[in-house]
């Protein structure tokens, strides 16, 4: 390793340690996001309280910035407002004047009202956090503009908040929620009506939603549960993972991993995603490239259309299935519908039950492997152009070849479900 090689990765350790210890407080600075370091600063805090008596407007409008936000909905009818201000001054004496004239600012305006501070009038060295902490009517609307700091909502009728930089929390809102952050987490639970976030580079977990979900990410993972209401979800560069929500999904994805348990009709449009579904009670389609595709106990049609898709499927009980793919091997077991697969440069395996569907597979460079359901009569006619037909059935067959090796077999079985089998330059073995 080079000199200058060394110095960097001292630098970088050194760097890692004083950021360490200025979060730790174990050295006087203080970051602020606009004004930067603050030396040989103390935290100094104070406290003003407000009461708002009826009567007001049903929604309550919060407007914050670098500080934290807390709404609790109570059995009341007044709203209560702590302001706590931590200022980081030098001494008391100037954090006290700061505080002096950073105070809360109350404003009726129609249909609302409308809670902030006197944050803009500190033209320099504002150096100082607003945390609000807030009870009002249970069921009350509320919207919180915030950024840099963390926003948690209890109990409320409805609300919104736009919160960049901080975290947000919500629980028992009986009315829609909006949230829009980023580089924070967000966890929703217990809402009674429509969810929509909008976040970045964060982490989104929302359980037990009567309503709507539309969540929006870039970055992160989301875990979503118990959702009523309809699915869709838009998230490229996110890892997504749903459990137990009966209506139709709609996800979009690429390049992170879909895994969802217990859901209803699934639509999936992805790049480079796996995608993993156990009890589907719908029908699924995927459309993806270069990924897995694994699906267990899926009740309704199936299709599945991409480039360089790996494909497993077990207990397929829809009426339709549908496979398009390449260079990724396709193994399909107790399926019993309609089925067509267009695949090449890979191997296929197919062990259906009683078919109440034909089958039709049409493959290039492809070896095929058929597991002939026990003592089942159903017309067949495979085919291999430059390869052979293995028939290991304890039935009588036909066959021909004259460049292309084509086996028939069941005839006479007229009425009953197709099995037509094609593939070039592999073999085709069917036993049962």
């Amino acid at each position: 390793m080079r000199a200058r090689e060394v110095v960097l990765l001292l630098f970088i350790i050194l760097a890692g340690v004083v950021v360490h210890e200025i979060q730790h407080g174990n050295f006087p600075i203080f970051w602020d996001f606009e004004e930067g370091i603050l030396w040989n600063a103390e935290e100094y805090s104070f406290e003003e309280t407000l009461t708002v008596e009826p009567p007001f407007p049903a929604d309550l409008a919060v407007q914050n910035a670098h500080g934290r936000v807390d709404v609790q909905g109570a059995e009341t009818d007044r709203i209560t407002i702590t302001l706590t201000k931590r200022i980081y001054r030098k001494n008391e004496a100037d954090a006290r004047a700061v505080s002096d004239r950073l105070r809360a600012v109350l404003r009726k305006e129609p249909g609302r009202v409308v809670l902030s501070t006197t944050r803009d009038e500190f033209r320099k060295r504002r150096n100082f956090e607003t945390d609000f902490r807030i009870v009002c009517p249970a069921r009350m609307a509320v919207t919180v503009d915030n950024s840099y700091g963390d926003v948690t909502a209890v109990g409320l009728g409805a609300l919104s908040v736009d919160n960049p930089h901080g975290t947000v929390s919500a629980s028992d809102v009986s009315g829609p929620v909006s949230v829009i952050n980023g580089y924070q987490d967000v966890e929703l639970l217990r809402c009674g009506a429509g969810v929509s976030v909008d976040s970045r580079h964060s982490k989104i977990t929302v359980r037990e939603v009567q309503g709507k979900l539309h969540l929006i990410q870039r970055y992160g993972s989301i875990r979503f549960e118990k959702i009523m209401g309809e699915v869709e979800i838009d998230a490229p560069h996110t890892d997504i993972a749903g459990l137990d929500s009966p209506s139709a999904l709609k996800i979009a994805n690429s390049y992170e991993p879909i895994r969802l348990t217990n859901s209803g009709p699934v639509r999936i449009e992805a790049d480079h995603s796996d995608f993993e579904a156990e009890y589907i009670r719908g029908n699924c389609e995927v459309r993806d490239s270069y990924g897995r595709i694994r699906l267990t106990d899926v009740e309704g049609s199936i299709l599945i259309d991409g480039r360089s898709l790996s494909v497993a499927g077990q207990k397929l009980l829809g009426a339709d299935i549908q496979i398009t793919s390449s260079y990724q091997n396709v193994d399909l077991k107790e399926f019993s519908g309609r089925t067509t697969i267009r695949l090449s440069h890979a191997d296929l395996a197919l062990a259906p039950t009683l078919l109440s569907g034909p089958i039709d597979v049409q493959a290039e460079y492809t070896g095929i492997r058929f597991y002939w359901p026990k003592g089942e009569r159903y017309p067949l006619e495979a085919r291999s152009r430059g390869g052979r037909v293995n028939w290991n059935v304890d039935a009588p067959s036909q066959t021909e070849g004259n460049g292309t090796f084509i086996l028939r077999a069941f005839a006479d079985a007229v009425g009953k479900p197709e099995v037509k089998l094609a593939t070039t330059y592999e073999d085709i073995v069917i036993e049962e």
